[in-house]
């Protein structure tokens, strides 16, 4: 009889990460934009940010993945808007345009089922083109983020 050799599995365990520095998002900004620039979030030690700016899961199970992002002005555009898209591999799994006149955009708490391997990471786009283009400034520090808490 052959040996048969099984590798433990990892243990799934909450992870965030918060902005690092601002991030500008001119205007014609039409292709998602990989939000890029992120430090591991306080009271989430166990976190692992890839080198391609995504929090990679190592354990299967389920979770609550959430978003924040803040803006360094209110959101004041004639036409076009600025969306934020919260993905799981290279599918959104929550997304929403930016309010008008606020500088603050929550992603309500969205239940997943992760697998090792498993990316979560934020992706802006900014539509406002020509003479109405406004550029978007995503704010560093923990007022933009993005965590999963294992349930």
């Amino acid at each position: 009889m052959g040996l048969i050799v099984v590798a433990p599995s990892a243990a799934l365990t909450s992870m965030g990460m918060d902005k690092s520095g601002d991030l500008a998002v001119a205007k014609d900004t039409t292709t998602a934009l990989k939000v890029s620039g992120w430090t591991a979030r306080t009271g989430y030690p166990d976190t692992v940010i890839s080198a391609a700016n995504e929090i990679l899961i190592a354990g299967s199970g389920a979770g609550i993945a959430r978003c924040k992002v803040t803006l360094s002005a209110a959101w004041s555009p004639s036409a076009g808007a600025f969306h934020v898209s919260l993905m799981q591999n290279n599918a959104e799994i929550k997304g929403m345009d930016f309010p008008s006149g606020q500088s603050v955009a929550t992603l309500s708490d969205t239940p997943i089922v992760v697998q090792p391997g498993d990316r979560l990471w934020l992706a802006v786009t900014n539509s406002t083109t020509g003479i109405f283009g406004v550029t978007a400034t995503v704010k560093g520090g923990n007022g933009t983020y993005v965590t999963f808490d294992v349930t």
